[in-house]
């Protein structure tokens, strides 16, 4: 995925989206409605209000406490998981976890002369699935509440 190149107009759009909804925990539950993909919104609110991203099928988190997962090479690890990628969260919040529980991901990141290029895998086995996707939920976090985990930038 291309970096994130916004105009004035998208970085004011979400500044008042994020003022208005997000930084004054007043709104709980938002419905995204900007012409701008909600990638963008959440790369933008990752990379300049130090906040992190978690998706999920549930609307009705309320409190977050560390279960037991495993890496990407299988090791198990007990953890909350954020994001520091929109698409990353986008793609947990809408995969149906209820028919397919089973994925390996990686975001793998290259560093660039604006910031970073994203590449992304996700592997699923689910031949008697029905439905891949459904309505999801992203919830965000404030960066200093985690810290970093799993497979680091491989400096490629």
């Amino acid at each position: 995925m291309d970096e994130l190149a916004l105009s004035n107009q998208a970085i004011s759009e979400f500044d008042e989206i994020y003022n208005k909804c997000i930084s004054t925990g007043v709104i709980r539950h938002l419905t995204y409605t900007s012409k701008y993909p909600l990638f963008m919104f959440l790369n933008y609110v990752i990379e300049n209000k130090n906040v992190l991203v978690h998706g999920s099928n549930n609307h009705d988190i309320t409190h977050f406490e560390p279960r037991d997962s495993s890496l990407f090479k299988g090791q198990p690890i007990n953890a909350v998981f954020a994001s520091s990628d929109g698409v990353w969260s986008l793609f947990f919040a809408v995969k149906n976890r209820e028919e397919h529980m089973s994925v390996r991901n990686l975001c793998l990141t290259m560093p660039t002369k604006k910031g970073k290029k994203r590449y992304y895998y996700f592997s699923r086995h689910d031949d008697e699935a029905t439905s891949i996707w459904r309505d999801g939920a992203i919830y965000m976090f404030s960066k200093d509440k985690f810290k970093q985990g799993g497979i680091r930038d491989m400096g490629l």
